[in-house]
């Protein structure tokens, strides 16, 4: 069974090799706080591994060297991850971190003990997040003063001894062209092993899975030969887990595996080329090396973290202030005429319309990620709306799709609504009513909480490029140098799946029906935006508990301990060899 094309588009969209990690490998483990609310029964750690990248990758931050993820388990539970009733192992989408998946993982956890159970659930942070300086955003969340961030990152203040290095820009990291997806891999791998190092545990209470990407990396960790013996099945990647779980995604490797369509062009140019000459590119940094181009890149990712920090410090306080004292640069002014320009006119406008509006800590928020504004549907969430003034429609960058809506009197003081019942909520603009119904399903109060979240934060600010371009390729069909090893691309079939979908998010509602008798779940909610699947308040309008988190503890339980099936077959392009079919046929392989 070849890999699906059509991942090619999610994995553009949605958006390190280490030594073989063991119980042995350097480990240190910190308390985190969780925070205040219906968690009582979850405790937080932060895990530290030793992972030293090869000699070959050239010098690196020592930062570089580990590898990182939440530990989120139940506050009186097994301190041994394996006396635990199940382990859920989560890597996270294109340009996020770990602190995006908290609040699922805090849910998940305390379903399950509500439950009696006791359940794990590691969060992952990428390489790439070890570049990043939160200095700033940390001292001004201690502070309870979101301008000693801004004052840190843009004029100079120095904190604790530390001046701002400035954004690191794609040149100097050249190092970033090998967090590829042999490394990611590699990474999320070694971090299963060193925590999890009995393989019947692995086996049989172990569950991978992802957000968005992270859901594709799954399925090509199932699919990856480790020992790259097309002979043997010692070390295959499917063995790692008892199952998987895509959150607004997909694990299958299928040609029915779904596209979200935003980066289909871009995807489809990428493919065009040969995987040799595309690498060379990103590594010789003629494609960015980190995903950086401006209005979305280190500075407004950045950005979107201080506006965090700002709405959770002063979320009815007039922002414009804040806003005013941001330098004017390319990335940060082009980021708010891109998401916040309601016509062409406001986007070519000498000053953008954002920098001469009122707009309260919250409602800067909502018009950067919420579905009411936002026009990127892989950042969008569902949070409340604006309240205290006029809203006339935007018709920037896109003249169709969902209504969305834009706050017009500039001198005017704009607050937010951040509720969580069904309404129906009337704006009047240009003589005319606009009624639009709402049933928000994130709280921006967390939203903002877990954008700046220490010590991990949500998004991954030096994104490597050469992940998409590997994913693309590997989701093209290549089996090209390392992607040899993708000999098992059926093997998440064979296993029991979870596909938590956003109604409103990246069209993946159609999974493929695997094996039968192998189970696969499907889970649609409608109003979910892509990013609500996993930042959804435990508190939901229906008076009912937060669905992704309920589906994910519910297919957790149902499945702990169940006999892993049959292996999957060998990658159909490796078993053409005659050598490997004779070999495969010697094989328990169905």
């Amino acid at each position: 069974m070849s890999v699906s094309r059509t991942l090619v588009a999610a994995a553009l969209v949605c958006a390190g090799l280490a030594l073989p990690a063991t119980a042995s490998a350097e480990r240190s483990e910190l308390p985190a706080s969780t925070p205040a609310g219906p968690f009582a029964d979850v405790i937080k750690s932060v895990v530290t591994i030793d992972a030293p990248l090869p000699e070959e990758v050239g010098p690196v931050p020592a930062a570089c060297q580990q590898l990182r993820y939440l530990r989120y388990r139940r506050d009186g539970g097994p301190a041994d991850p394996q006396q635990a009733d199940a382990v859920l192992v989560i890597m996270p989408g294109t340009l996020a971190g770990a602190g995006s998946l908290e609040m699922h993982a805090l849910q998940v956890v305390q379903n399950a003990a509500d439950r009696g159970r006791s359940v794990e659930y590691w969060a992952l942070d990428r390489r790439g997040n070890c570049i990043e300086d939160r200095t700033g955003l940390d001292a001004g969340l201690a502070a309870n003063d979101p301008k000693i961030a801004l004052d840190y990152y843009y004029r100079g203040l120095q904190v604790g001894g530390r001046t701002f290095g400035g954004i690191q820009k794609t040149g100097q990291l050249g190092y970033v062209a090998d967090f590829d997806l042999r490394q990611v891999t590699e990474d999320y791998r070694a971090v299963i092993t060193e925590g999890l190092p009995d393989p019947e545990f692995r086996r049989s209470r172990t569950f991978c899975g992802g957000h968005s990407l992270g859901g594709a990396l799954t399925g090509l960790l199932m699919a990856w030969d480790f020992d790259n013996d097309p002979a043997t099945r010692d070390d295959a990647g499917y063995d790692l887990c008892a199952g998987s779980i895509a959150l607004d995604s997909s694990v299958a490797l299928t040609p029915e595996t779904a596209a979200a369509g935003a980066g289909a062009q871009i995807a489809k140019a990428i493919v065009g080329q040969t995987v040799r000459s595309v690498r060379n590119a990103v590594a010789a940094n003629i494609i960015p090396r980190t995903f950086d181009f401006g209005v979305i890149g280190p500075e407004t990712m950045l950005l979107l973290e201080g506006i965090g920090l700002n709405a959770q410090l002063n979320p009815d306080t007039d922002a414009a202030p804040l806003v005013a004292a941001t330098p004017p640069t390319p990335a940060v002014d082009g980021a708010m005429r891109l998401l916040q320009s309601r016509t062409w006119q406001d986007a070519v406008a000498r000053t953008p319309r954002l920098r001469r509006q009122h707009l309260s800590g919250e409602a800067l928020l909502g018009a950067f990620m919420d579905d009411n504004s936002q026009p990127l549907s892989f950042i969008k969430t569902s949070i409340g709306s604006y309240t205290g003034g006029a809203l006339l429609p935007k018709v920037f960058p896109f003249t169709d799709g969902p209504l969305m809506f834009y706050p017009v009197e500039d001198a005017k003081p704009y607050g937010w609504a951040g509720h969580l019942e069904p309404q129906s909520t009337a704006r009047r603009g240009d003589g005319r009513l606009y009624t639009t119904a709402a049933s928000e399903v994130t709280d921006p109060q967390d939203l903002a909480r877990v954008l700046h979240g220490a010590p991990l934060d949500f998004l991954e600010q030096y994104y490597s490029t050469m992940l998409t371009v590997d994913s693309v390729l590997a989701g093209a069909g290549s089996r090209d140098g390392d992607f040899a090893r993708l000999r098992y691309t059926d093997a998440a079939l064979g296993k029991p799946r979870l596909s938590v979908i956003a109604g409103d998010g990246l069209g993946q509602a159609k999974q493929p029906a695997g094996v039968p008798g192998v189970p696969s779940v499907v889970e649609v909610l409608p109003g979910y935006d892509h990013v609500d699947v996993i930042t959804a308040s435990p508190r939901q309008s229906s008076g009912q508990p937060e669905r992704s988190a309920k589906a994910t503890t519910d297919f957790v339980l149902d499945h702990t301990g169940r006999d892993p099936g049959p292996t999957p077959a060998a990658d159909e392009a490796a078993a053409s060899d005659p050598e490997v079919a004779a070999a495969v046929a010697q094989l328990d392989m169905r």
